[in-house]
């Protein structure tokens, strides 16, 4: 199969970040410089929808255009409380079809969390970070998960009950630094020759929720917002939701902890723009900016606090399961600032991905009908 477009897919996906935190959603304390100016050359979705607000099952989605009840990942794929730690047997990624394509290079560096991280060491992305033998490999990144919980460095200002503060550490230890540091290594490097396909994949703003020392504390847990439904009584809703506030009231959701964990969230969403910033950078250094569909979203937003909860679960508010997403098309799609009133999900991601590396829209992917559509014809005006 050829590639006809010739145009790359640069994906930013982030891990439980609450939308209404950008300022592109109407935020007003986290400063995203680099995420608004992708945004501003290119289209911002009003309302961008998660097909299940946990990670495992999301993640599956976006990379085979399925939902759930199709590729079987079903919960998390953390082996410790799993019953479905790997995808269907059988089912197709986008890897898989761009590998399929004369003239495409493909890259994968971050968290992974769709089964364990051998199942993407394995898989058909000609990119990941191979971890066997490599003298830099920090031990985060032999897991599925990238997350800092421990070997980065001492938490010199424990905050959270110990799971949020910044760390006596590099800020090239930092798993969302070495995500984007990989990723522009890849663009130093590529065949020049081809086309490509990159995911950078920060594991923030997910919990833990720990800096390094020199990025630091940018803001205060006393000037932190809280959500203004915090306080819900639950009046005529699900009694399982009842007994998951009473579960958390004595965890997460007091309002020390809260403002705690909420002004290292600030902070960790501006980290994240920084090495956005510096990935975009290298696009445009390489001449690849204009060429490429640029993608940024997450796999599900965070509670934060709304309705008495924090993280995310078995309910549906729209703190968790409307997302974030940009996207910047190649130069040749006049598109639109913003597209408000067109529900898209996480599988319409992946039909639009599939469109750039074939060139036209498809419908299947492997054996299975897609359960997305392409973004490229509202993207187009159609």
């Amino acid at each position: 199969m050829k590639n006809s477009t010739r145009s790359n897919i640069v994906v930013f996906f982030c891990d439980q970040l609450q939308r209404d935190l950008l300022r592109l959603y109407g935020g007003k304390l986290v400063n995203t410089p680099n995420l608004d100016a992708l945004a501003a050359d290119g289209t911002v979705f009003d309302e961008a929808y998660t097909p299940t607000a946990i990670c495992s099952p999301a993640r599956a989605s976006l990379m085979t255009g399925l939902y759930a009840h199709t590729h079987h990942m079903f919960n998390n794929s953390t082996p410790s409380y799993s019953y479905c730690e790997h995808l269907r047997p059988g089912a197709s990624m986008v890897q898989d079809v761009a590998a399929d394509i004369e003239q495409f290079e493909t890259a994968y560096f971050g968290k992974w969390h769709i089964g364990p991280a051998d199942d993407l060491f394995d898989s058909r992305f000609d990119h990941t970070v191979a971890t066997d033998g490599d003298p830099d490999a920090l031990p985060f990144m032999r897991s599925s998960h990238w997350h800092s919980k421990g070997g980065l460095g001492e938490l010199v200002n424990p905050m959270c009950s110990g799971t949020a503060g910044f760390y006596d550490g590099p800020m090239a230890t930092n798993p969302d630094v070495v995500a984007a540091q990989y990723s522009i290594d890849f663009l130093d490097h590529r065949d020049k020759a081809k086309s490509f396909m990159l995911f950078c994949v920060f594991p923030g703003p997910h919990s833990e929720w720990k800096l390094p020392i020199e990025w630091g504390l940018r803001h205060q847990p006393d000037e932190t917002e809280l959500p203004a439904n915090r306080f819900d009584t639950f009046k005529n809703k699900p009694i399982k939701q009842r007994k998951e506030r009473l579960y958390q009231k004595s965890h997460h959701t007091e309002e020390v902890f809260l403002r705690e964990a909420t002004a290292c969230i600030y902070s960790y969403i501006e980290l994240i723009d920084h090495e956005l910033g510096r990935v975009v950078a290298k696009l445009k250094a390489e001449g690849q900016y204009d060429n490429s569909l640029i993608v940024f979203t997450s796999d599900h937003g965070d509670m934060r606090g709304a309705h008495g909860m924090f993280s995310k679960g078995a309910y549906i508010y729209d703190e968790i399961y409307r997302i974030a997403m940009v996207i910047k098309p190649p130069a040749n799609i006049d598109a639109p600032a913003r597209i408000e009133r067109a529900p898209v999900t996480l599988t319409d991601l992946t039909a639009t991905m599939l469109h750039v590396l074939t060139g036209e829209e498809q419908s299947t992917i492997g054996e299975n009908t897609l359960h997305g559509s392409s973004l490229l014809p509202l993207l187009s005006g159609q």
